[in-house]
């Protein structure tokens, strides 16, 4: 099972777990990190969608609910936790969390298992409980990402002075 991993795949997991032990702690960020990630990931998910499954109207309807999802949880779960804004720098403080360590292994595992699943048996690329398992995971994960760039904006305009 991880015997014939290619080694960028390790490399990937421990950049995920760097960044989630890293959430663990208070974190300060300029604004426009937080653009970065929604963007990426969203563009990736649609890409890795497209490519590994036969994307119809159904799957893109369940693709974006998930997501939907995601990111209603993520800006009810991030904008609750106590942002600090410095509106002059442009600098955003989060207080540390385990969710993004939690989130990132968790969707670490299913996509890798999923890729061995899918190297060793391609008939099971059309798996309707693997496709679901596959889509939930990674659409919730991240549709948070997108939900806690909202909390994040959504802070720093309130906190914002406009008059």
């Amino acid at each position: 099972f991880l015997k014939g991993a290619p080694f960028w795949v390790w490399g990937v997991f421990l950049y995920l777990v760097i960044i989630g032990i890293q959430s663990l702690h208070e974190q300060r960020m300029y604004l426009y990190r937080f653009l970065f990630m929604p963007i990426f990931f969203t563009s990736w998910s649609i890409y890795s969608i497209s490519s590994t499954y036969s994307l119809t109207l159904q799957l893109f309807s369940i693709w974006f609910s998930l997501y939907a999802v995601g990111v209603f949880l993520g800006h009810l779960f991030f904008y609750a936790l106590k942002i600090k804004i410095n509106s002059e720098k442009r600098e955003v403080v989060l207080p540390g969390t385990i969710v993004p360590l939690i989130l990132a292994i968790l969707f670490f595992g299913v996509k890798y298992s999923l890729g061995v699943t899918y190297a060793l048996k391609p008939f099971m690329r059309e798996n309707a409980l693997l496709i679901a398992l596959d889509l939930v995971v990674s659409e919730t994960v991240f549709g948070m990402l997108t939900g806690r760039c909202i909390a994040v904006f959504y802070a720093y305009l309130k906190n914002r002075k406009l008059f």
